[in-house]
C-alpha cells in the first residue's frame, strides 16, 4: 500500500485513504464542517457555494416528507441518505463528468499500454479500472462512516437504489434552481429523473449553517450518536 495515500484533517490529523478506520470519523464535529465547505457542481452555482452538506439534508429532509417514502420506512432510507456523500470529506466531490473524462484518458493509457494482439479491449479496460478504483476507494470509506454512525455495510441493495434515485431527484431539482440554461442535454438518467419535492426556492446557505443543519438532522436520524460524545 502507498505510504502517502493520507490526508491531513481540519484538525491536523491523519485520515488513512486505503485503511479508514471509524475511530477517525468524527461525525458531529469535522464532517459536517467539512461537507458544509465542499462545493458541488464544482463550484459553477453563480449564487455562491452549494455544498454537500446542504445536499444531503435537503434530500433527506424531502424522503421524511414524501408519502410514499414515508409508507416504505423513510427513516431508514433517510439515514442512508444523509451518509451518501459523507466518504467526500475525505476525497472532495468528484463530479460524474469529471470521472468520464479521467475514465477516457485512461483508456488512451491503456491502449498505448497493451499490444493489439493481447486481444483486450484497452479503452473499456482502462475505464473499468477507473471507474473499480473509485468505487473502492469510495465504498472503503463508507464502511468506515457507516460504523461509526452504528449502521452495517453494505447497505441492502434496495436501499441503495432509492439513495441513487433520490440523488439524481436532489440533481434534477438543484439543476434547475442553482444552474443557468443547460447549453446542452445532461446524461439521460440526469434528464429524466423527476425533481424531489423540495419546499420552496433552494438558496444557498452560509457554510456555518449548512453544518449546523447537517448535524442537527444527524443528530435526529442517529440519537445516540449524542450519546456517545459525552
Amino acid at each position: 500500500m502507498s505510504a502517502h495515500a493520507w490526508i491531513q484533517t481540519s484538525r491536523s490529523q491523519v485520515f488513512d485513504l486505503l485503511r479508514p478506520r471509524a475511530a477517525d470519523i468524527d461525525l458531529l464535529g469535522e464532517v459536517p464542517e467539512v461537507l458544509a465547505r465542499t462545493p458541488r457542481f464544482n463550484g459553477h452555482v453563480r449564487a455562491g457555494p452549494y455544498s454537500v452538506a446542504q445536499h444531503s439534508v435537503l434530500g433527506a429532509k424531502a424522503i421524511l416528507t414524501d408519502p410514499v417514502e414515508v409508507r416504505r420506512g423513510a427513516v431508514t432510507l433517510a439515514r442512508a441518505f444523509i451518509l451518501h456523500d459523507v466518504h467526500e470529506f475525505a476525497v472532495g466531490d468528484i463530479a460524474t463528468p469529471v470521472v468520464e473524462a479521467l475514465a477516457f484518458w485512461c483508456g488512451c493509457a491503456t491502449t498505448v499500454a497493451l499490444p493489439p494482439e493481447s486481444g483486450v479491449e484497452p479503452a473499456e479496460l482502462g475505464r473499468t479500472i477507473l471507474k473499480t478504483g473509485l468505487h473502492a476507494l469510495k465504498s472503503n470509506i463508507d464502511r468506515a462512516v457507516h460504523e461509526a454512525a452504528g449502521l452495517s455495510w453494505p447497505l441492502d441493495p434496495e436501499i441503495a437504489d432509492r439513495v441513487k434515485v433520490w440523488d439524481l431527484r436532489m440533481l434534477a431539482s438543484e439543476r434547475r434552481q442553482l444552474l443557468g440554461p443547460a447549453p446542452k442535454p445532461w446524461h439521460p438518467a440526469a434528464e429524466r429523473a423527476e425533481p424531489a419535492p423540495i419546499k420552496g426556492r433552494i438558496k444557498v446557505q452560509p457554510w456555518p449553517e449548512a453544518a449546523d443543519d447537517f448535524r442537527k438532522l444527524l443528530l435526529r436520524l442517529f440519537p445516540h450518536l449524542a450519546q456517545e460524545a459525552n
